[in-house]
């Protein structure tokens, strides 16, 4: 007895929340109001052990019970105990302590025919009454009026976890009293003293829950390993709260026990994960990293083992030894790992992490050896201190990376800035140099053009000129790689696919090549077959074929041979070009695709036409190859997809034979070859200079020679003004109301653009057609041009003819518009019609139906109601309906009367003045002027 009081004044301090013994050593000293706690003494306990855990009560009874042994006592087995009690007749109730049991059955002898009563107690029995604090678990209360104290109690002993194998000698304690006062007191009171324990549990799940916050806004990794350890730290101490107890006491009370285990072996697993992966092991300790590694296998593998043991074996014999194994095992190396890495020179983080690992792995073992588990809680919180320190370093180095990445990223923004505006100064210099060049080759080859026309020139001076042409051409064609080589480098190349005649396109590239070959003395020999639907883009093709075609002529020596093949295969247009070079020439095919290489120096070129193929032909989807052949040959074969599925992405709506092109004009819409063969001016260019003059043009160009050779092929047959910037064109056009505009783009204060779009909008100009001349060639360049209202779009160099051909149609179309709206005075769906021409027709029809039956309606309530002065009313309807406005008043009025002539009863006098005419004879006279008829003869001839 003495032996327990002075064990119990010790560990008063270190047990006050887990051992019951606190309250019984308690109590032993102190006299309560209702008796002494008293404890049973190993002399007052008989013993059975059970070896097969499997006797039941009643045969228990039959066996011999001795002195319960000390030492040496098989823990595994079930331990049978037999004591007696002598009762207190003032006492009412009667309270036994079996102290610290996981599992115990009870025996009480009570009066009557039932001699026994069972009750079970520990913290794996279900309890009926809600639980006060942990050691109600293994208190029994019991009226004394129902006990036969004449008779021994039983109870035994089943141990299945740590801590009551440890607190094997604990012995059972009773005390007599009157009521549950003083019981409830005091357990409520080592309750209260042990309150802290539910506040320490509560700032480990609140640091769970903010680390979980933590990781959700900054996505790492090592917040939530480190919050799901102090989760289950959580977890593994708020189990011992008489509300988690509760809980598993209604539900099944072993759980609890399962819960704790696997818990601690995941957290000791969950903190050396943190550790591992927020310290990066693999690149800041790689020494350490294979080691940790395994570690952390190992505690997985054991915690898997160990969860299949307690689950299947909860009496596996060396079920103590393995965790305390594992615990030590784990601790030591842990420790050791961590000691080791202090001495690696890691940084101020990996210091403090490391420190911090070390202060649990003391907690523990001062938990351990002080049997005091809230020790180890309150050196976890100083743990979480140190973390959140971490924390806080790291945010700050992660806000001083973020810095710094954005830094760094203004400085890359800068950059790639600075790059793209070069970028863009190249691609000027690359559009405005190619502009340049194109003027002067205009100059140039179409003089050259209309030299050669001349039947009566001579052979010397047809050769000459020819040379001139051949290397104007040549210039033109560096010129224009030049620019395919920008619009590559800026994306700025779209893949327009249409269906075609593919076989007539390759076949027109080749017949210049041919001629050439032949005349070079190069054997040249082609076979192009005939495909049945083809979609390709032409552009890409023509520039495919004939720097292919180039390139062969260029490398192919005299009496050489090219051999040129083009078919379809599996939805694949395939050409092949093979050639023989010259022996003295080294080609290393690796590099022939690469920009700038040249195989010699003797060869003239560039360098990048094969480049620009290559680029070309993937843009297109398709693949080029390179090869060298015996007998000095080189072949290229280029595969470009030609079905339609294959281009879905980027198919035009429309194809070759219903295209945007095709709707840009009026009908007649006369094919431009057929009207060159006509020679001469067409009729309507005649009509119009013998009836009114000259047709009016304006040409604007800010190049002086360019403009004056434009002026030169007009002259005699126009009325011509000039304007050397955009700015003074626009003018012009609102004073000179051309008949027609020829403007180049790239000029200073307006371009091209800006002109077209302003004459377009203009009311008084809307009507009158544009042409852009310019180099920058492309589609998106042309549907620019075609965007602000431009009537047509030639690139420089053009051919002077098709120039004029193209004045001529679009003068023609102009007068077809006229004669329309004189007809019908209305805009069809099939006309070409500017959004600024339609808006004054509507204006015109608007007033027209508005006033024309006033007879006070003249010219000058005319131009009021138009909102325009009478000059450019006057040119606005002379340009568009070919009448001045007396004269469009009058005829809307005769075509008022001549409907109603066929709808009415009305003499022809009454008519004349509901159509706004002021007398009949002058009625009559406008309208046999129109319909060349008198009204009374319409009316008898509808």
């Amino acid at each position: 007895m003495e032996q327990y009081v002075l064990r119990g004044k010790v560990k008063t301090a270190l047990l006050s929340v887990l051992c019951p013994l606190f309250l019984y050593c308690q109590i032993v000293d102190v006299e309560t109001e209702v008796g002494d706690w008293q404890i049973l003494t190993q002399n007052d306990l008989l013993h059975f052990e059970d070896g097969t855990r499997s006797l039941t009560f009643n045969e228990v009874l039959k066996k011999e019970f001795v002195v319960a042994p000390r030492e040496n006592v098989n823990k595994q087995a079930v331990h049978w105990y037999r004591f007696s009690l002598v009762g207190q007749k003032n006492k009412s109730l009667l309270f036994m302590s079996f102290r610290l049991a996981d599992f115990s059955d009870v025996y009480v002898p009570v009066k009557g025919k039932e001699k026994y009563r069972h009750h079970t107690v520990g913290i794996f029995a279900k309890k009926q009454e809600k639980i006060i604090g942990v050691q109600h678990l293994q208190i029994l209360r019991l009226p004394t009026d129902e006990v036969d104290f004449s008779r021994p109690f039983y109870f035994n002993r089943r141990v299945i976890t740590h801590w009551a194998k440890n607190n094997w000698e604990h012995l059972p304690a009773f005390f007599f009293a009157n009521d549950n006062v003083a019981l409830s007191r005091d357990l409520l009171w080592v309750n209260y003293k042990g309150s802290d324990v539910p506040f320490y549990i509560g700032v480990v799940f609140i640091s769970f829950f903010l680390f979980l916050v933590n990781f959700l806004i900054s996505k790492n990794k090592s917040y939530l390993i480190y919050g799901l350890y102090l989760l289950g730290v959580a977890i593994y101490y708020a189990n011992r709260l008489p509300m988690f107890l509760n809980f598993y006491q209604k539900t099944i009370p072993e759980l609890y026990f399962y819960v704790n285990q696997i818990t601690h072996i995941a957290n000791i697993g969950c903190y050396t994960w943190f550790v591992f992966y927020f310290l990066d092991f693999k690149n800041v300790f790689p020494k350490a990293y294979i080691f940790t590694k395994r570690l952390l296998f190992g505690v997985l593998v054991f915690g898997v083992l160990y969860s299949l043991q307690i689950i299947v074996f909860p009496y596996f014999p060396w079920r103590f030894f393995l965790i305390d194994a594992f615990r030590v095992v784990v601790m030591l190396l842990s420790m050791a790992l961590f000691v080791y890495l202090m001495f690696q020179n890691p940084d101020t983080i990996a210091k403090i992490v490391l420190i911090g690992s070390l202060v649990l792995i003391a907690g523990n073992v001062l938990s351990l050896v002080m049997g005091d588990y809230i020790m180890f809680l309150k050196l976890m919180v100083l743990e979480i201190i140190l973390f959140s320190l971490v924390v806080a370093l790291r945010n700050k180095e992660i806000d001083d990376g973020r810095l710094k990445y954005r830094y760094d990223l203004e400085v890359e923004k800068m950059k790639l800035k600075t790059l793209k505006e070069l970028d863009s100064v190249k691609t000027r210099f690359y559009e405005n140099i190619t502009h340049e060049f194109r003027t002067p080759l205009t100059l140039i080859i179409s003089p050259v053009v209309e030299k050669l026309s001349n039947p009566e020139l001579s052979n010397e001076e047809r050769e000459e000129l020819d040379l001139i042409n051949r290397n104007a051409h040549k210039l033109l064609d560096l010129v224009n790689q030049i620019l395919d080589l920008s619009k590559l480098e800026e994306g700025n190349v779209k893949l327009i696919v249409r269906k075609g005649d593919l076989k007539s396109v390759i076949q027109l590239l080749i017949d210049p090549f041919r001629h050439e070959a032949l005349r070079k003395k190069i054997n040249f020999l082609y076979s192009v077959r005939d495909v049945e639907t083809a979609w390709f883009d032409k552009d890409i093709i023509e520039k495919v074929v004939v720097n292919l075609l180039s390139n062969a002529l260029k490398y192919t020596p005299k009496n050489g041979s090219i051999h040129v093949e083009s078919y379809a295969k599996n939805g694949c247009w395939i050409f092949i070009i093979t050639n023989t070079v010259d022996v003295n020439i080294s080609i290393d095919v690796s590099k022939l695709f690469t920009r700038y290489y040249r195989a010699s120096k003797n060869i003239q070129g560039t360098g990048i036409g094969l480049n620009i193929t290559k680029e070309l032909v993937e843009l297109a989807k398709g693949n080029i190859v390179a090869n060298t052949l015996q007998n000095n040959k080189i072949q290229f074969t280029v595969s470009l997809p030609i079905k339609k599925s294959m281009f879905t992405e980027v198919v035009n709506d429309y194809d070759g034979e219903n295209n945007a092109e095709s709707n840009l004009f009026i009908e007649p819409k006369s094919d431009v070859e057929a009207l060159l063969k006509q020679g001469g001016e067409t009729s309507l260019v005649k009509k119009k200079t013998e009836d009114a003059g000259l047709p009016k043009i304006l040409v604007v160009e800010d190049n002086s020679e360019m403009r004056a050779f434009i002026v030169s092929n007009f002259k005699g047959e126009y009325n011509i003004k000039e304007a050397e910037n955009g700015l003074e064109g626009i003018a012009l056009a609102k004073e000179f109301l051309p008949d027609i505009i020829v403007s180049d783009i790239m000029m200073p204060l307006k371009n091209g653009f800006e002109l077209c779009d302003a004459v377009k909008q203009d009311v008084h100009t809307s009507h009158i057609p544009v042409i852009l001349l310019t180099a920058k060639v492309g589609e998106e360049n042309e549907l620019q041009g075609f965007k602000t209202g431009a009537d047509d779009y030639i690139t420089k160099p053009f051919s002077v003819k098709k120039l004029k051909v193209r004045v001529r149609q679009l003068i023609q179309n102009q007068k077809y518009l006229g004669d329309y709206y004189r007809t019908t005075f209305s805009t069809g769906p099939d006309m070409v019609i500017s959004d600024t021409d339609s808006e004054f027709l509507k204006l015109l029809k608007q007033v027209m139906d508005k006033h024309i039956t006033n007879p006070d309606f003249n010219v000058d309530t005319f131009v009021g109601a138009m909102k325009m002065s009478r000059r450019q009313l006057q040119r606005k309807l002379k340009t568009i309906i070919g009448m001045s406005p007396t004269e469009f008043i009058r005829n809307e009025r005769v075509k008022l009367a001549a409907k109603l002539l066929g709808q009415s009863d009305a003499t022809i006098s009454e008519i004349s003045y509901q159509v706004g005419f002021k007398t009949p004879s002058y009625f009559i006279k406008c309208f046999k002027e129109v319909y060349g008829c008198t009204p009374s003869e319409f009316s008898d001839n509808p």
